[in-house]
Protein backbone atom coordinates (compact mmCIF):
# COMPACT_ATOMS: atom_id res chain seq x y z
CA UNK A 1 0.00 0.00 0.00
CA UNK A 2 2.40 2.57 1.23
CA UNK A 3 4.55 1.85 -2.25
CA UNK A 4 2.51 2.32 -4.81
CA UNK A 5 -0.17 5.14 -3.32
CA UNK A 6 0.72 8.48 -1.14
CA UNK A 7 -1.72 9.29 2.59
CA UNK A 8 -3.89 11.43 1.17
CA UNK A 9 -4.83 8.61 -1.42
CA UNK A 10 -5.75 6.46 1.39
CA UNK A 11 -7.93 9.39 2.98
CA UNK A 12 -5.15 9.92 5.74
CA UNK A 13 -4.02 13.85 6.91
CA UNK A 14 -0.76 13.29 6.01
CA UNK A 15 1.19 14.23 2.86
CA UNK A 16 3.70 11.47 2.49
CA UNK A 17 4.45 8.63 4.62
CA UNK A 18 5.81 8.76 7.87
CA UNK A 19 5.69 6.13 11.01
CA UNK A 20 2.89 8.44 12.62
CA UNK A 21 1.28 8.08 8.75
CA UNK A 22 2.15 4.38 8.69
CA UNK A 23 0.49 3.48 12.42
CA UNK A 24 -2.24 5.20 11.59
CA UNK A 25 -3.08 3.13 8.32
CA UNK A 26 -2.13 -0.61 10.52
CA UNK A 27 -4.19 0.53 13.07
CA UNK A 28 -6.80 1.54 10.72
CA UNK A 29 -6.76 -1.54 7.98
CA UNK A 30 -5.70 -4.54 10.70
CA UNK A 31 -7.07 -2.85 14.34
CA UNK A 32 -2.96 -3.52 15.21
CA UNK A 33 -1.16 -1.11 17.36
CA UNK A 34 2.29 -0.70 16.96
CA UNK A 35 4.72 1.82 18.10
CA UNK A 36 6.52 4.19 15.76
CA UNK A 37 9.70 2.61 16.75
CA UNK A 38 9.14 -0.79 15.95
CA UNK A 39 7.70 0.59 12.63
CA UNK A 40 10.66 2.41 11.90
CA UNK A 41 12.68 -0.75 12.66
CA UNK A 42 10.36 -2.49 10.08
CA UNK A 43 10.89 -0.55 7.33
CA UNK A 44 14.62 0.06 7.81
CA UNK A 45 14.70 -4.17 7.65
CA UNK A 46 12.50 -3.79 4.60
CA UNK A 47 15.04 -1.55 2.68
CA UNK A 48 12.96 1.83 3.67
CA UNK A 49 14.98 4.42 4.32
CA UNK A 50 14.23 8.34 5.34
CA UNK A 51 14.49 10.43 2.20
CA UNK A 52 15.40 14.48 2.71
CA UNK A 53 12.96 15.89 -0.12
CA UNK A 54 14.06 16.97 -3.02
CA UNK A 55 15.02 20.88 -2.66
CA UNK A 56 12.93 23.42 -5.25
CA UNK A 57 14.71 24.20 -8.39
CA UNK A 58 15.98 28.14 -8.21
CA UNK A 59 14.47 28.21 -11.80
CA UNK A 60 10.54 27.01 -10.54
CA UNK A 61 7.89 29.39 -11.73
CA UNK A 62 5.48 29.82 -9.17
CA UNK A 63 2.79 31.14 -11.84
CA UNK A 64 3.54 28.44 -14.17
CA UNK A 65 2.84 25.92 -11.29
CA UNK A 66 -0.19 27.36 -9.78
CA UNK A 67 -1.77 27.37 -13.47
CA UNK A 68 -0.51 23.66 -13.61
CA UNK A 69 -1.94 22.88 -10.45
CA UNK A 70 -4.96 24.78 -11.25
Amino acid sequence: MITDTIPDQLKLDFALWTTRAIKELIMREFNICIGRRAIGNYLSNWGFTPQKPKKRAYEQSSSKVEKLLE
